[in-house]
């Protein structure tokens, strides 16, 4: 039926194989019971017993799901989830089949009519990999989060077990901790799987297995192992802390160099874009050129998103997330509205906004980056200091309050350890005085403190590895920062390249096709009048929209994530210079 109607739709294809496609979707869902239609509303038991029957006499379809059940079953335990597999393999594998048939009238309607409609294609695959993709998202986040606190917590495993403590009361010990959220969803985990009837040994070996973390993967089977074969778990436990140290410390490093690279590429795509975007459009229509302007606007975002998400998995879990102000939309859009009232081009409304937003944000955020910076700038003398106390016999709460008279750190750092005496003199506990750090690092050495002082454990030794450890972390950051600084003001450059590089080969190729003789036989002629001014917007289009994104990735390699809109600012701001000053300047000195 779909067929008849693509072939007799006449000038009206795409809608007449939509109408085919909804009929066709509506004999499936609201078909009820006694072989006739039920136009009233959505039958869904109908729509189930037509799957079951189909389903027992078409062994094809119980095969699909079951791939997917089993596929699921096996990925699911390293999500840290739980899911009724069966249930969702079969709602998606129905989801997909249902949508096979409209799905491919609408692609079959875009290869004569629109090529949009051809992504329609997609719908079925991806409602059937729907919870596939669910768990795998699942499973990254967990990794991440705990990838970022292993370490530390490693070095507080090794402080329990030296007062006495296990593994098993460790976990139970940091369930409810605020400093280690994700190490606290893990011990429930745990928690809840001995409570169901297994040992703490079995528990603990269970999460072992099928954890996506390799070094606390290793470190809870070789725990359980060493603890079973009565060897010297302290020494286990302290050798794994300082290897998951060394592994963090090395992850920098190579992040490094990954950082380069694919800079390099995106940087090579910013100079490109705008030369083939000028040859193809002296080769081709105007129509054409349209086309391909307004392919690049929305592939060269695409391309620094895809950029921003490569580098967020090569990146090491950094965890310092200063908070955003929830209000910055708002001055944003409101510039880019009155912009494009006044009359303003599009890009420079766009970049306008984004200036607007990332000026804002960055104005309401400023404390709390500044906060976070002389949070990890501080740590490593805080812990030093910290250690040579402890080694004459002072107490915490003692050491705490004498470095809040001292006050010998930076300002920001000063007030929050002034602040954690405070709450000490107030009568509150040491670990409630210690929380409200900013940056996570302090916030697990502070817990590490706590659990020093509540249990007995650890010695100098432990503090001294967790001193030596953060001034290495921190020593890779800014050597990190250091080596992509260059970087960031290449991407600063971004919009003046490649307005520039457009503006230069417009003047160049127009001037020497005008100059040619009419009988040259050049395959591209003159772009001037109303085409060159339509390349020169949609060009700044495609470089207003770079912009923004290049500003996350700034981001990303001096801050460490997308949240700070410093970056953002300058990238903004030097969008709009080029959209504004570049071609005044370079009718000045006569190119373009």
């Amino acid at each position: 039926m779909v067929w008849c109607v693509i072939l007799y739709g006449g000038g009206h294809t795409w809608w007449a194989a939509a109408a085919a496609a909804l009929a066709a979707s509506s004999c499936i869902i609201w078909w009820g019971g006694g072989g006739r239609f039920r136009a009233r509303a959505v039958h869904l038991s109908g729509y189930h017993r037509i799957w079951v029957y189909t389903e027992s006499r078409v062994p094809a379809l119980r095969r699909i799901a079951g791939h997917s059940r089993r596929g699921m079953e096996r990925r699911i335990h390293r999500s840290g989830h739980t899911m009724d597999t069966e249930r969702a393999a079969t709602v998606s594998t129905r989801l997909a089949l249902t949508l096979a048939a409209p799905c491919m009238a609408l692609a079959c309607a875009g290869a004569t009519h629109h090529t949009m409609w051809m992504a329609a294609a997609a719908a079925p695959c991806i409602a059937y990999a729907a919870p596939h993709i669910q768990i795998w998202v699942w499973t990254r986040r967990r990794a991440a989060s705990c990838s970022r606190e292993a370490a530390f917590f490693l070095a507080y495993v090794h402080i329990v077990q030296t007062a006495g403590g296990g593994l098993y009361r460790a976990f139970e010990m940091v369930e409810r901790a605020a400093a280690f959220p994700a190490m606290g969803r893990e011990a429930g985990i745990i928690r809840r799987r001995a409570a169901a009837g297994d040992s703490r040994n079995g528990a603990l070996l269970h999460y072992s297995k099928y954890h996506p973390v390799p070094i606390l993967r290793d470190f809870v089977a070789g725990y359980v192992a060493k603890q079973s074969a009565v060897g010297d778990v302290p020494a286990y436990t302290a050798e794994k802390a300082r290897q998951a140290f060394t592994i963090y410390e090395a992850a920098w490093s190579r992040y490094e160099r990954s950082a380069q690279e694919m800079f390099g590429g995106i940087m090579m795509f910013a100079i490109i874009l705008p030369m083939m975007i000028m040859l193809s459009a002296m080769l081709g229509t105007p129509q054409t050129v349209h086309t391909l302007l307004s392919a690049g606007a929305l592939i060269s975002p695409m391309v620094s998103l895809g950029m921003i998400l490569a580098l967020g998995g090569a990146q090491p879990p950094a965890g310092a997330a200063p908070p955003v102000w929830r209000i910055s939309p708002i001055p944003g859009c409101g510039a880019g509205i009155m912009l494009h009232v006044i009359g303003a081009e599009p890009a420079v409304s766009m970049s306008a906004a984004a200036l607007a937003f990332a000026v804002s944000n960055s104005i309401m955020t400023a404390p709390a980056l500044r906060a976070i910076a002389s949070c990890e700038r501080m740590l490593p003398e805080f812990l030093r200091d910290m250690t040579e106390m402890s080694r004459a016999g002072a107490s915490v709460p003692r050491m705490i309050r004498r470095q809040a008279v001292r006050a010998p750190y930076e300002a920001p750092f000063n007030h929050m350890i002034r602040g954690a005496a405070g709450r000490m003199m107030r009568g509150a506990g040491l670990a409630e005085s210690l929380e409200g750090f900013p940056a996570p690092g302090a916030r697990f050495v502070m817990f590490i403190i706590g659990v020093i002082h509540r249990t007995g454990g650890g010695t100098p030794a432990i503090l001294d590895m967790v001193a030596e450890f953060a001034g290495r972390v921190l020593h890779a950051k800014e050597s990190v920062a250091r080596s992509l600084s260059p970087l960031c003001c290449i991407v600063y450059a971004t919009p003046f390249i490649t307005l520039g590089m457009a503006h230069t080969m417009l003047g160049i190729f127009a001037g020497s096709a005008a100059a040619s003789a009419p009988d040259a036989g050049l395959p591209f002629s003159p772009i001037s009048g109303d085409a060159a001014d339509s390349y020169t917007r949609g060009m700044g289009m495609v470089a207003a929209s770079m912009s923004i994104p290049m500003g996350m990735v700034a981001a990303k390699i001096s801050s460490y994530t997308i949240r700070d809109t410093r970056p953002l600012c300058v990238v903004s701001a030097s969008s709009l210079a080029a959209l504004t000053l570049l071609p005044h300047t370079m009718e000045w000195i006569g190119v373009g």
